[in-house]
């Protein structure tokens, strides 16, 4: 796991300069068709965007939707989408306290304005409660999280492209807080640095915007996080971050309610992401009808270690598990040490079973101490294919599903291969190796291509700092 976690540094002694088109005189803004899309016009949020972004853009256009409308693509067509998709008001003011399972059920009847994801192609600035949506609609990471985020952003990577320019987003603004109560698993320090997106403080109640979850997604070769934010879950959870071509700000305000750091951060992200034309978002989860979503590891265990500390394990976390599981699990509850020997010992070998889709244990990796994800199980399925194919075809079906089902062991072993540096594991949409496309298409390592290194060709700049 990569969360966003780098301490915001104030990096600049200057005055956080004002937006104006004259400031910005940056042609990765200034030459950008964005069409503004938004629900209907009597919220007036469309038009605050539209209105900001027309003296700094080459053209802006407002798009609104009805609740159940899809948009025709002709409407669409742009360099970049500005996404406001916030149904019935759903992170209006005390959004913090309702679930995540509320949130679910609305999202699931919704309808995505722009369309099915396999045929959506424009870079992408999903807004507030968009982040939500467009994971639940879409299938791509965003769908945990929190409704508390507060317009401070906090961890903001200050080297990364989006700090940067084209408008120099200015850190001298930088506040000291104590360290929130919810930050305190995270963090040992006493104080954190936040920079205010707004003229006020952290005691005012904002209108709450959508933070998620970093957990395993920040690991993921097309996700990088850029800044997490106050809230009320966690400090690791991601704010501004970027997955494929998809850009989420989970801060919910109106231009006219940020401040000059704030309204250059949305300038900025929308900047950077119309150099992703070629990313794509990689861990699609699927249709998950009647299946319940399966939490990376870390959180597995994150979940048993608290609620064992509470005394209890819930109905819902005991789900996760096949029944196998679950009778290994429940006498631990009250046994620490032993809790603590299953994460260790038990845990990296666990998988989600074909059928039920409950996490069960992988005997076949367990009996040679090798975890799905480590790199020696690529050459373990090497090595079954040519002595053991029975073996190599189990572990290939079920952790590799794109292997060519349709060829002999052999090219079957060319294959993986043949993919070998473009393959990343991650426990993200059902515990599996996944294809970097972006990786194979350039014939560079999936390793090497992290945040600003998946830009097109010939975009950005140099590239950011770590």
């Amino acid at each position: 796991m990569r969360p966003c976690t780098i301490l915001l540094a104030v990096m600049s002694l200057g005055l956080l300069l004002p937006l104006t088109a004259r400031s910005l005189g940056a042609a990765e803004l200034n030459t950008l068709a964005v069409v503004v899309v938004s629900d209907a016009p009597g919220t007036g949020r469309g038009e605050a965007f539209a209105d900001w972004l027309r003296p700094l853009v080459a053209s802006v256009r407002i798009v609104h939707y009805r609740p159940s409308e899809i948009l025709a693509p002709a409407q669409l067509a742009g360099d970049v989408v500005l996404l406001d998709w916030d149904p019935s008001g759903l992170l209006d003011d005390g959004a913090a306290a309702r679930d995540s399972a509320a949130w679910v059920a609305l999202a699931a009847h919704a309808t995505m304005p722009l369309g099915a994801r396999s045929t959506w192609h424009t870079p992408t600035v999903l807004l507030g409660a968009a982040g939500l949506l467009a994971a639940e609609a879409w299938q791509v990471a965003g769908a945990a999280g929190s409704a508390s985020l507060q317009p401070f952003a906090y961890a903001l990577r200050p080297h990364h492209p989006v700090s940067a320019g084209p408008m120099p987003l200015g850190l001298a603004g930088a506040i000291n807080l104590q360290t929130p109560v919810a930050f305190r698993a995270d963090l040992s320090s006493a104080r954190i640095s936040v920079l205010p997106l707004v003229s006020g403080n952290p005691s005012t109640r904002w209108a709450a915007g959508w933070g998620a979850d970093a957990d395993d997604e920040a690991a993921m070769p097309d996700v990088e996080c850029i800044s997490g934010g106050l809230n009320q879950r966690s400090a690791t959870g991601m704010a501004v971050w970027r997955q494929g071509d998809l850009l989420h700000v989970g801060f919910r305000q109106r231009p006219q309610e940020l401040n000059a750091a704030g309204r250059a951060l949305l300038a900025n992200a929308i900047a950077y992401i119309a150099d992703f034309r070629g990313d794509r978002p990689i861990a699609i989860q699927g249709d998950r009808a009647g299946r319940m979503r399966i939490p990376p590891r870390a959180t597995v265990k994150r979940l048993l270690l608290q609620q064992a500390a509470g005394g209890s394990f819930t109905p819902a976390l005991l789900a996760l598990f096949a029944p196998s599981e679950q009778a290994v699990l429940a006498p631990l509850v009250h046994d620490a040490p032993g809790l603590e020997r299953y994460c260790r010992e038990r845990l990296p070998y666990l998988h989600p079973e074909r059928t039920s889709q409950r996490l069960a244990l992988d005997s076949d990796l367990q009996s040679r101490s090798i975890p799905y994800d480590a790199p020696a199980f690529l050459d373990l399925v090497v090595a079954a294919l040519r002595a053991d194919p029975e073996t190599g075809y189990v572990l290939l079906e079920r952790y590799v599903p794109e292997f060519p089902k349709d060829h002999p062991s052999v090219a079957q072993s060319a294959w993986v291969a043949a993919h070998r540096l473009a393959l990343f594991p991650s426990d993200v949409g059902g515990y599996r190796w996944y294809v970097d496309p972006l990786a194979q298409a350039r014939g560079v390592p999936s390793a090497a291509l992290r945040g600003p290194a998946r830009r097109d060709v010939g975009a950005g700049g140099a590239p950011a700092k770590p």
